[in-house]
């Protein structure tokens, strides 16, 4: 018997090249799928992002480089 969990956020990240995070996006999907009520959160490069904006699944994108500016505790505070 599988558990169901409600999960409010999945962060996906492609912090690599931009054929990497096209051969991603059908996992945002798949996550919308399985999880209709889960927000889906790309981090990515700032390159990266008008791809992933234009996928119908994915909720919101996140630079990787506003965060990886960060000191880590703040970091995992932002995510």
């Amino acid at each position: 018997m599988s558990r169901q969990r409600n999960y409010r956020k999945i962060i996906i990240s492609r912090t690599d090249s931009i054929g990497d995070v096209v051969l991603t996006l059908p996992l945002a999907g798949l996550l919308k799928k399985y999880y209709p009520g889960t927000s889906i959160v790309f981090l990515g490069q700032s390159y990266t992002r008008a791809v992933v904006e234009a996928c119908q699944h994915a909720d919101e994108f996140i630079d990787w480089k506003e965060v990886s500016s960060l000191p880590f505790p703040e970091q995992v505070k932002f995510l």
